[in-house]
């Protein structure tokens, strides 16, 4: 019993896992990495799966697992390189009774001391992964993406709240919209969807809401290409506003619009949000998993408020950072004309200044 017990080989997948994540966040900290934490996130996750498969070659377990798991990965992997047609998400989002079936396969070579059953198992998980490399290249259907006009009059309004999510995409929201429209623009949605506005004004203020319709389908998350919604909102009135993306890329220009009060959450993705130079503005903006980039116009006196989990941080050496706030230069506890609390749980959060 002794001798088999020092032979038992322990799991390397989390040690690994700790410190390729202590790696990548001590680079981010120092500006090494020549892309954003996000853009690397987004193209290297699938290496987990071909971690773990490695961590059951090393423990001594089942090849068969390990064979799926190797598979699924480098299917994954190239997708996420542009070597298939589709991205790794949008695979995974198909192939994940995958994983089923390699513990079916895993519990049948269990005990197994037949060499032809052996056999027969793991060709059965080598065309398992020729399989999932197959439906890789001629894809597994997609249900596609179609454009919804939006366009909703100003109808009086001289202020505005405005509280919109989105399920996935690019989604780039900006100012300038033609002075009769509080908004306009195009909202990229899978096909069948559909997006439900409402708007109402009372007391001078205007309340819309764009939200998605019941769907039941997975959204695809993982290609933003010709999924890019274009929203531009009128930059001569007062807005609150609130965004929810679940999975993506949200982009906001603030410079041209007159937010008093912003809510932005990002749940899985990047959220890169620009600083007007003038105004006043209070907020908050948060991203569950990912990156959040705060581009601040020189000159603009502006306090963050730092609530962060396993983060990164990449702030501009001028800045004074005093505990948990960020101040630009100039700007002190109580007298910064905008003043944005950063969430963030697993990622990276970069203050810059605009180009």
């Amino acid at each position: 019993m002794a001798e088999n017990q020092s032979h038992t080989r322990h799991s390397i997948f989390w040690p690994l896992m700790l410190v390729a994540v202590g790696i990548v966040l001590l680079l981010t900290n120092l500006n090494a990495l020549s892309g954003n934490l996000w853009d690397y996130v987004a193209r290297y996750w699938p290496l987990l799966f071909i971690l773990g498969g490695l961590d059951q070659i090393y423990q001594g377990k089942s090849w068969v697992g390990a064979v799926i798991m190797l598979g699924l990965g480098g299917v994954l992997l190239a997708g996420n390189f542009n070597a298939l047609p589709w991205s790794g998400l949008d695979l995974l989002l198909r192939l994940w009774p995958v994983i089923i079936v390699a513990a079916g396969l895993d519990l049948m070579m269990q005990g197994r001391s037949s060499a032809l059953g052996g056999i027969v198992v793991v060709v059965l998980a080598v065309a398992l992964v020729a399989g999932m490399i197959w439906i890789g290249f001629v894809g597994p259907g997609s249900t596609g993406t179609t454009p919804v006009d939006i366009s909703q009059p100003l109808e009086g309004a001289q202020s505005a709240s405005m509280k919109m999510t989105f399920l996935s995409g690019d989604v780039n929201i900006s100012g300038d919209a033609e002075a009769d429209q509080l908004i306009q623009g195009t909202v990229m949605l899978p096909r069948q969807a559909k997006v439900n506005e409402s708007y109402s004004v009372s007391g001078g203020e205007g309340r819309y809401v764009l939200e998605p319709a019941p769907y039941n389908h997975i959204p695809l998350i993982g290609n933003y290409e010709g999924n890019q919604t274009e929203l531009k909102i009128n930059n001569s009135i007062s807005t609150d506003l609130d965004l929810t993306l679940i999975a993506g890329k949200q982009d906001l220009d603030l410079q041209n619009l007159k937010i008093t009060d912003l809510k932005t959450e990002t749940i899985f993705g990047q959220s890169t949000l620009i600083l007007p130079e003038n105004g006043e503005l209070n907020g908050k903006a948060g991203v569950i998993f990912g990156e959040l980039v705060i581009r601040v116009p020189r000159g603009t006196s502006v306090e963050f408020i730092l609530d962060t989990v396993l983060v990164g941080k990449n702030i501009p050496q001028d800045f004074v950072k005093e505990e948990d706030r960020v101040y630009s230069p100039g700007a002190a506890n109580g007298n910064a004309d905008i003043v944005l609390t950063l969430e963030d749980v697993f990622g990276a959060v970069k203050i810059e200044y605009l180009p």
